[in-house]
């Protein structure tokens, strides 16, 4: 006995095992092949069969209730339509071995298995067809559909085949003893074992959840023990199953289903259900002999089981629905405080009827009001709102209440500080049977810096739309891809002499702006590839076929949402015709400067001949008679004449001597001398060498080792630019060193002068009265070179001299 109650016991384990293994991925949602789901159905299902037997009396065929087909019916819900098959061959499989190893004809397996799957089909598509696809006897509908469908009607069809067999075949009762047996045990097995298996298999437990705190295990075990004393005492001790009193078994099933809901209630039913069938079963407790001959003590089990099971677990469901709903009335209460608290937007919610309004923390926030300043009546509102927005408010909220028109208006609040700000108000009401307004929510939003910003795109544009229309420049609109022109200024149009009206809707090739597409596509491509273009040059005719050179801005924008060109015209065409007359002019000026100094170095290469050769010549001729009046004015025998001659000879030939010097001297500075016998490197040296002599500047000088070719020309250009850098240095450098040095490279020839003196000043190059820096200049660009003044470091002039000549003479000495 010991041993069947234990077999017993375990079934609700071996029937959770197999559940979890099949469904623990959610119900029809299970990642197990089919083969293994129908082994482990297979498996519960033998089990079952087995439990069974063992809550049958010894040595009898009536069973309280048949497990599997509990069982049955819960996994074929659980499980597609497509999983069916296999696991009605799994169920198939193990009733046969079952019965098989009980040695029961074959031909009784066949009504057997065929009575089970009929019943175990018939109730499962009921239930999903006329309850619930996927049931989780989450509701008391759900609950009673399964009762009806799968618990009561269906087993009629398993009852109907098994009894009509058994009959057939000769075996047992009577046909209809046989009926109500199998019906009630099947029936009662579906009460049992269904809505535990649906129940626990919905999401399987944490059992930490479900026994903590600890007081709650203390209470579970207290409620277990309970109920096996009580069923011990009524059914072993007591007077049996045939006690009209079974009111001790609805305390302790409605103890699990209050305290311990759905699926405490279903495994407390389960539970009760086997221990009192053992019970009854094998101790047989005041049954007479008619009793057990007729075996109406079973159907007796039966009905005081099933009664138990509904009447527990209706309360036990409708308890959860009840939680359920106050868990979602709590999330959603939860969420709206939320969502109250976490908006940006002004909360209010009005109850027309009583004329109270609820404001929002944030409401009130947004006005900078406190409750008791801003009390939660419709008149708070009308207080704050703008005199020349309260009409038109007004009116749009009378709209919505009467006509159900949208309520969006936008208007002007005061706060606290006296300011106004914008807001946007949006709500909705909500109208009885009689089709009143009983309340009415909703929101404003501040939108004053939307405004602001409007405001100042206002502005803009018209700041915009002036600057577009008077601006002396040609500004103009237009598509992209086509060139179509959308908008023109006068400008715009007088450049092109089109009137404004013939421009717009037309096209740029169409005007003959461009005379082809490609020819367009070369100007505007860039503006397609980077999104502008500045101060591009565009050549172009107008109407009248007078060409013009343009300066071509432009930059890429989206209008409406078509890519278009803001383009920007300035007619540089005079300014080019006067550049071109400046330029010309200036090139005469060159040229005449050129010819000007051409002449003068011709004039004083003449006069430094001249002076050189026939002055010169003269003064040694007056300066050697002199020596000779001299040495005839000794031999004079009166001392005193003597004297006087000498003294007056030797004072005359002096002044000669002095006077071939300053001509000498005026001479070299008209055209050294050097310069046309020697060439440039030897008259920079040569004027290095004076210029050190007369100032006391140490010069070093670096010259190429042969005679560079050039013109007499640039020679004496380069040689003039030279001897004003030193005038330079002596009058302003204030230096002490100073470095020369002349250096032929590819097609040039470069001279540069370092000083180590103050340095020019930032504002010496271009300032007007520095003629020496213009004269240099002018010399250098005569020769198409070019000349840079600069500072070296901190201190100090570097001066760079680069002529063009033909080839390159000479490496630097």
């Amino acid at each position: 006995m010991c041993y069947q109650l234990g077999m017993s016991l375990e079934l609700g384990g071996v029937v959770g095992n197999a559940v979890k293994q099949s469904s623990e991925k959610g119900l029809g949602r299970t990642r197990l092949p089919l083969w293994q789901k129908g082994a482990l159905f297979g498996a519960a299902y033998f089990a079952c069969a087995v439990g069974s037997t063992l809550l049958s009396a010894k040595n009898s065929p009536d069973l309280s209730f048949w497990l599997p087909s509990g069982l049955y019916v819960a996994v074929l819900l659980l499980d597609d339509y497509a999983a069916w098959p296999g696991l009605v061959l799994s169920a198939t499989v193990a009733s046969a071995t079952f019965d098989a190893i009980h040695r029961t004809p074959p031909l009784v397996v066949v009504v057997f298995v065929l009575a089970n799957t009929a019943h175990a089909l018939l109730g499962a598509w009921m239930v999903r067809s006329f309850v619930a696809r996927r049931p989780t006897i989450a509701t008391v509908q759900e609950f009673l559909g399964l009762v009806l469908c799968a618990g009561l009607l269906s087993p009629l069809l398993g009852a109907a085949i098994s009894a009509m067999g058994q009959r057939l075949l000769g075996m047992g009762h009577t046909f209809g003893n046989s009926f109500m047996i199998w019906w009630g045990s099947n029936a009662l097995a579906t009460l049992l074992i269904s809505p535990f298996v649906l129940a626990w298999s919905s999401a399987w437990p944490n059992w930490r959840e479900i026994l903590a705190p600890p007081r709650k295990l203390i209470e579970a075990t207290l409620m277990l023990a309970g109920l096996l004393v009580t069923t011990w005492w009524l059914l072993v001790l007591g007077p049996g199953i045939k006690s009209p009193n079974k009111t001790p078994f609805l305390i302790f099933l409605l103890w699990a289903a209050l305290r311990f809901g759905v699926r405490g209630a279903t495994a407390t039913n389960l539970g009760l259900a086997i221990f009192a069938a053992f019970c009854t079963q094998h101790f047989l407790r005041e049954l007479t002999a008619e009793d057990l001959a007729s075996r109406s003590y079973v159907f007796t089990l039966q009905s005081a089981l099933a009664v138990s099971t509904i009447m527990a677990l209706i309360p036990a469901i409708v308890l959860a629905q009840h939680g359920q709903t106050l868990e979602e009335l709590r999330k959603s209460e939860e969420r709206y405080q939320l969502a109250v608290q976490g908006s940006t937007d002004g909360i209010w919610d009005w109850n027309i009827l009583t004329n109270e309004v609820f404001y929002s923390d944030r409401y009130r926030e947004l006005l900078d009001y406190s409750r008791e300043e801003f009390p939660n009546i419709f008149a708070s509102f009308e207080s704050v709102l703008h005199p020349d927005d309260t009409d038109r408010v007004l009116r749009v909220m009378d709209a919505h209440l009467k006509q159900g028109a949208p309520h969006d208006v936008e208007f002007r609040l005061r706060t606290k500080k006296g300011e106004f700000r914008w807001f946007r108000g949006r709500g909705l009401a909500v109208w009885n049977a009689q089709g009143l307004p009983v309340r009415m929510a909703g929101s404003i939003t501040d939108i004053t810096l939307k405004k602001v910003s409007e405001q100042l795109v206002r502005e803009s544009e018209e700041k915009f739309s002036k600057a577009f229309r008077s601006s002396p420049n040609g500004i103009a609109i237009t598509e992209l891809d086509t060139g179509r022109y959308i908008e023109v200024n006068d400008s715009f149009c007088q450049m092109y002499g089109y009137p404004k009206e013939e421009m717009l809707g037309r096209t740029s090739v169409e005007l003959g702006v461009f005379s082809s597409p490609a020819d367009r596509e070369r100007v505007i491509g860039p503006v397609r590839a980077e999104g502008h273009v500045k101060d591009q040059e565009l050549r172009m005719r107008t109407r009248s076929g007078e060409a013009k050179t343009l300066l071509f801005s432009a930059e890429r924008i989206e209008l409406g949402g078509q890519q278009c060109i803001v383009l920007v015209l300035f007619d540089i065409t005079a300014r080019l015709q006067a550049e071109e007359g400046l330029e010309k002019t200036t090139r005469l000026l060159r040229a005449l400067t050129s010819r000007l100094q051409f002449l003068r170095e011709e004039e004083r290469t003449h006069l430094a001949r001249e002076i050189h050769d026939h002055l010169g010549q003269l003064l040694t001729a007056l300066s050697l008679d002199l020596r000779l009046v001299e040495r005839r004015a000794a031999n004079v025998a009166e001392p005193e004449l003597r004297a006087a001659l000498v003294s007056k000879t030797t004072s005359a030939r002096q002044l000669a001597d002095e006077t071939i010097s300053a001509v000498q001297k005026i001479a070299t500075e008209l055209r050294p001398a050097i310069l046309d016998r020697l060439g440039l490197e030897a008259a920079i040296e040569s004027e290095a060498d004076a210029f050190q002599s007369r100032t006391g500047v140490n010069c070093r000088c670096t010259l190429p080792a042969t005679q560079v070719a050039l013109t007499n020309g640039q020679a004496t250009a380069i040689f003039r630019v030279f001897q004003e850098i030193l005038t330079n240095v002596a009058r302003h450098a204030h230096a002490s060193n100073l470095t020369v040095r002349l250096q032929p490279q590819d097609h040039a020839l470069l001279l540069e002068v370092e000083d180590d003196g103050v340095g020019l000043q930032p504002g010496d190059i271009a300032n007007p009265t520095s003629l020496g820096l213009l004269g240099m200049k002018e010399r250098v660009a005569i020769l198409g070179g070019k000349i840079t003044f600069g500072r070296k470091n901190e201190r100090g002039t570097r001066v760079v001299v680069e002529i063009p000549v033909e080839g390159k003479a000479g490496q630097p000495a």
